[in-house]
């Protein structure tokens, strides 16, 4: 189990760093529940805001633990009501998952056919040499891509694409090729390519919702609502498309966001009030993007608890007429431009906004991914590797820390790797070993020191 803790400090810095890495004794609801109460109480940790997991009905178990602990500490907002944040990247992915049924078998296909070139470099260099034929001037290669991760089965399609003529010169020219992807069902015929080409747009708008949710030091809260409901139009737009299959996977699509983001109820409230905190926004954007949507965004957002709570404490602080709160909404929003910091924004408002401020350090803290500790899995097992295997847990996970704590703490780093990029680096590094069959061998038996970017899980 990872945990990793989010927070803004006094000077509007976005912290991300792992406080617990660690084995479990199972996966039921309680005993995460525990071990997460065990490490906060290790750590001290009593004043809890949320808690972002992913779909697991073990985690919907361990939070409720959680719950009646936090108000047990007496740490908490609202009783811990909105404490369950869901994890967004996950849910997109599920929604891809289930879009995925109506192509899954040309994807498959696909797959395997990238998996074959990418097998060998005795493959690999027939499928170049098919390249060189078809006159495809692309120094990129095709990427294979992890099965229950839709960003990197985009990456994966995207760069099969270019490459089709290729492909079908092996099919051609290629007998074992052809004879090896018959388990599949064959290699990818000009129907598997159209479905692919045809969904690939499709699948870039979740590629891209996925990018934005996955970043681990800089703010996501206040992208959320905006990026949920573009996905939602975007659905909706292409249940009327012509294209009967791409309707199709809209239909599927659209009975899994509608589970999870359909009414407002299922989002907390607090994701919200990060978007009201985004001066660019204020209540005004969040009223003119939740009109005509269900229950309505808004409407909840005015009817909980929660905004009466944040109204009064604002006008705790503020004894005249015209509350801090409506100061900071009644005043223009601001102007977008590429560079605008959010948080350097409110770090230079603590004159203007000084309680607001307070509680905006809370909130746009808040992450709406895991993605930055499922990370920590892909670097534990570059840790745990067969030379290693004797580590003891603690002292794992005293690696795993460390290697987090002593990185560039305020550089903002994208979690989701550009998989194309990593694989034309495999590529070349293949290509020399190829070329330069040496063994080298190192007397003094230390292991380099590697700094890796955060890695995808």
């Amino acid at each position: 189990m990872c945990l990793t803790a989010h927070f803004i400090d006094d000077t509007w810095k976005l912290h991300k760093m792992i406080i617990n890495f660690c084995p479990i004794a199972g996966h039921s609801g309680e005993l995460i529940g525990r071990a997460i109460e065990k490490c906060l109480l290790e750590w001290g940790l009593k004043r809890i805001l949320t808690v972002t997991v992913d779909n697991a009905s073990s985690n919907d178990l361990a939070v409720k633990y959680l719950k009646q602990i936090v108000n047990l500490w007496d740490g908490s907002v609202l009783d811990a009501q909105f404490l369950h944040m869901r994890c967004a990247a996950h849910i997109l992915n599920l929604v891809v998952k289930d879009g995925l049924k109506d192509v899954d078998n040309s994807v498959m296909k696909v797959r395997a056919a990238v998996k074959y070139v990418r097998s060998s470099p005795a493959r690999l260099q027939k499928f170049r040499s098919c390249i060189e034929e078809e006159n495809i001037n692309n120094k990129s290669l095709v990427c294979l891509d992890i099965e229950t991760r839709c960003n990197s089965t985009y990456c994966m399609l995207k760069s099969a694409l270019v490459f089709i003529k290729a492909f079908k010169n092996m099919k051609t020219k290629c007998i074992p090729y052809t004879k090896e992807l018959r388990k599949v069902g064959g290699p990818p015929d000009d129907e598997d390519w159209d479905k692919v080409t045809a969904f690939l747009p499709f699948l870039e708008i979740f590629y891209e919702a996925t990018l934005s949710f996955s970043g681990s030091r800089y703010v996501t809260g206040n992208n959320f609502v905006e990026e949920i409901f573009d996905i939602g139009y975007t659905i909706n737009r292409y249940l009327d498309d012509s294209n009967v299959g791409l309707k199709s996977m809209a239909r599927q699509m659209k009975m899994k966001f509608d589970k999870y983001w359909a009414k407002v109820n299922n989002v907390i409230v607090l994701i919200f009030i990060a978007l009201v905190l985004d001066p660019r926004h204020k209540l005004r954007y969040v009223e003119w993007i939740s009109s005509g949507h269900g229950d309505g965004g808004i409407r909840k957002l005015k009817g909980t608890n929660l905004r009466k709570d944040f109204v009064n404490e604002v006008e705790l602080f503020d004894t005249s007429e015209t509350t801090e709160l409506d100061k900071y909404l009644g005043d223009k929003c601001v102007r977008e431009t590429d560079d605008f910091d959010i948080l350097s924004w409110w770090y230079m408002q603590t004159m203007n906004y000084p309680i607001l401020m307070r509680m905006a350090r809370d909130i746009l803290a808040i992450p709406v991914s895991i993605v930055a500790s499922e990370s920590v899995f892909s670097t534990g097992g570059r840790v745990l590797d067969s030379f290693r295997t004797s580590l003891t847990p603690r002292l794992v996970e005293a690696l795993i820390c460390t290697q987090d704590w002593i990185r560039a703490s305020h550089n903002t780093i994208m979690v989701e790797e550009n998989l194309l990029a990593l694989e034309n680096m495999e590529e070349e590094m293949q290509d020399l070993i190829s070329e330069q069959p040496t063994i080298i061998i190192d007397e003094t038996n230390e292991v380099p020191d590697v700094t890796y970017e955060e890695p995808c899980p």
